[in-house]
């Protein structure tokens, strides 16, 4: 792996190095750190995720609450978690992944990990787990399911009504109702579930309030759970560096979540990347790079989120954080479908981006396999104005992703206040912005969309 030091050019030439504060590069004092109190309340903050016992706690909690379990029972089946989840590892490995229906831990069976399968004849080896393991064979293969999960969405209007989800206990998609569900919406479910059948197809809960209820703040660049793509990603201890989250990705081998951003990021910090939690404030920790690569080939690099399970955890989407600018509509839950690319799109194609410091905007495709002075090369080039702390942000259109900023030619100044209780910084803005290519990005790191 080849990384090379962030370059900062002459002429007003700011290239790939749009985490930097100017301010603290050019010897000012380094801001007040985030306030150690606001980090410690949040239950996924760095001082909770280091005690595995307050977690351990909270999920025997929710079983309590939510299945009527008893104390007792609730903290036993919590004890299954991490041994139903090396199953679910291995298991994943050794079963062919068109005979997959997928994983899912039974609380009216003890806590047991469900494996389903398509085919009755397949022998699966259930010894040697320290978590009871039951094998149940279904008509429909998670691929399958999802397959039809995806023929629904680009069938909807309106998503924030309708919404199908893979449902592997089923072994259905279920159809979430989002109220107030418009008749259209009702009607088209009823149709749905005509059109598969009720064995593929079902109704599921309907829920009082869109999906927009899980919001983003209005006046900064962070959300609430889920942890999602467009969102500030800082590192502990701030420094006078920032980037933005890209997309959420899943790792090709073992399916573990990440947040995807720019790799010369990684030279900000190596230690814990948090953001911020929207409405309560609190800092919450994500976690530290897995891995990155700065260099010709590419600029990428990805987080592990420590935690992404529920219920204390980020339960990562695939969600993009779009906010409202001349050119985009506020939505904080703007759905990524696929992977886009400059190939297939023509000179002038508007991509757009939301960034911590500029926040969101579109401009035209100007340029591809643009070489940066820090020898960075197949970039693509957009004629829009980003500023110092943009890197990472993903590049977006038609619900496809693009791309992840890299960096771009700057000069003019502008106030930036990130909203992590650090205070305003000077940045460095200006057009056109580069962007690495989404699927090179995910490529040399081996991940996919989440």
């Amino acid at each position: 792996m080849r990384n090379l030091r962030p370059f900062v050019g002459v002429l007003g030439l700011v290239a790939a190095l749009l985490w930097s504060d100017p301010a603290s590069s050019q010897g000012d004092p380094d801001p007040t750190p985030p306030d150690e109190e606001s980090v410690s309340d949040d239950p996924v903050g760095e001082e909770h995720m280091v005690d595995e016992g307050v977690l351990d706690a909270m999920a025997a909690d929710s079983l309590v609450e939510r299945f009527g379990l008893s104390r007792e029972e609730a903290e036993r089946q919590v004890a299954l978690q991490e041994p139903a989840q090396v199953a679910t590892e291995e298991l994943t490995r050794s079963i062919p992944l068109e005979l997959q229906g997928g994983f899912h831990i039974d609380r009216d069976q003890g806590g047991a990990l469900v494996v389903s399968v398509t085919a009755a004849d397949l022998e699966i080896d259930t010894d040697g787990f320290d978590v009871p393991v039951v094998v149940r064979v279904v008509d429909q293969s998670t691929a399958e399911l999802t397959e039809v999960s995806d023929e629904i969405r680009s069938r909807l209007s309106d998503p924030a009504e309708l919404n199908p989800i893979v449902d592997v206990a089923s072994n259905t998609v279920k159809l979430r109702l989002y109220g107030p569900a418009g008749e259209a919406a009702a009607r088209l479910a009823d149709e749905l579930v005509a059109t598969y059948g009720e064995a593929v197809v079902s109704i599921g809960e309907t829920f009082a309030s869109r999906p927009a209820t899980r919001g983003c703040s209005p006046a900064y660049v962070y959300c609430s759970r889920p942890l999602r793509g467009g969102v500030t990603v800082i590192p502990s201890p701030m420094n006078g560096n920032w980037c933005t989250n890209g997309f959420m990705v899943r790792s090709k081998s073992d399916a573990k979540w990440y947040a995807l951003t720019a790799g010369h990021c990684a030279f900000s910090s190596s230690s814990k990347w948090r953001t911020r939690q929207y409405p309560s404030n609190t800092i919450s920790q994500i976690g530290s790079f897995h891995n990155f690569y700065y260099g010709e080939e590419a600029d990428t690099g990805i987080i592990k989120v420590d935690n992404p399970d529920p219920p204390s955890g980020w339960v990562p989407s695939g969600w993009v954080n779009v906010k409202a600018s001349g050119s985009t509509t506020e939505d904080g839950t703007y759905s990524i479908s696929g992977v886009g690319t400059a190939a297939s799109i023509p000179m002038g194609y508007l991509l757009c981006t939301t960034g911590t410091s500029a926040g969101s905007g579109c401009g035209p495709l100007t340029g591809i396999e643009v070489c940066n002075d820090d020898s960075t090369c197949h970039l693509g080039e957009v004629d829009l104005s980003t500023c110092n702390g943009d890197s990472g942000a993903p590049f977006y259109k038609n619900h496809l992703g693009y791309g992840i900023l890299h960096g771009g030619i700057h000069g003019n100044p502008g106030i930036v206040n990130p909203g992590m209780g650090t205070g305003s910084f000077s940045v460095s803005c200006g057009s056109p912005t580069w962007y690495q290519g989404l699927g090179a990005a995910m490529g040399h790191m081996n991940v996919e969309l989440g």
